[in-house]
């Protein structure tokens, strides 16, 4: 364990000087990703993680603002499974069933985005499908660089509004189906059942780190400005 709170402390001093080697982000991005994987089911020790994952994602986020890709508004598209998360209004339990936290999903698109998730019933070790849902969100990109040389913290930030929430019984779909599966939900091609959700909530996203592999983003609900969440997610298609 003891190793495991060491590792980010020496991998963090040895980034530290600017223009460090690629080789060093490689291995930074591999450690979030590790603790991420690892803790990923577990909503118990919260905090305990982010502690552990702070100065880690604090030394990919210098990095990233002094080496933001000209590109991040295309790079954002596309489908994200989440490996960890600290915000605490994510996730329900109702009569038994509970959001499965190894299996959400972010697909974004042009001006929309969708977060799709499955609930499950724990029995034993096993979870046991019961129904999946799509949450729809509408965004803008606001705050966007001035010059190439603009090195402020939130940029090109995701402006966004709940907006429908739908579900279908049974497992998520294949992976690499959720792309169009979820298209067709937006587009009323498949029939799903209209559910409640934080239809109207506003909040802000903007990415502490973002390449092809990994998006790290902060954000906070505009009714919960004190709070400043974090998201870890893999690029799966």
């Amino acid at each position: 364990m003891r190793a495991n709170f060491l590792l980010p402390v020496l991998l963090v001093s040895a980034i530290s000087a600017k223009g460090s080697p690629l080789e060093l982000i490689d291995q930074l991005k591999k450690e979030v990703i590790r603790i991420s994987v690892a803790n990923t089911d577990r909503s118990d020790h919260l905090e305990e993680v982010r502690l552990r994952l702070n100065p880690l994602v604090d030394a990919l986020e210098n990095h990233f603002i002094e080496n933001r890709p000209g590109n991040e508004a295309e790079l954002l598209k596309g489908v994200w499974k989440s490996i960890w998360y600290d915000d605490p209004t994510i996730g329900n339990r109702i009569a038994g069933i509970q959001l499965d936290r190894n299996a959400i999903y972010q697909i974004i698109y042009d001006e929309f985005y969708y977060n799709v998730s499955s609930s499950v019933i724990k029995i034993g070790t096993k979870n046991i499908p019961v129904y999946h849902s799509y949450l729809k969100g509408l965004y803008t990109l606001v705050d966007r660089p001035i010059d190439a040389d603009d090195v402020s913290r939130e940029l090109n930030v995701i402006d966004l509004e709940f907006a429908d929430n739908y579900a279908r019984f049974g497992p998520l779909p294949k992976v690499e189906t959720l792309y169009q599966q979820t298209l067709k939900i937006d587009e009323k091609k498949i029939k799903a059942i209209r559910i409640p959700g934080p239809k109207g909530i506003t909040g802000r996203l903007w990415n502490a780190y973002l390449d092809q592999d990994i998006r790290i983003a902060r954000g906070v609900q505009d009714n919960f400005h004190e709070r400043e969440n974090l998201y870890i997610l893999i690029r799966v298609h």
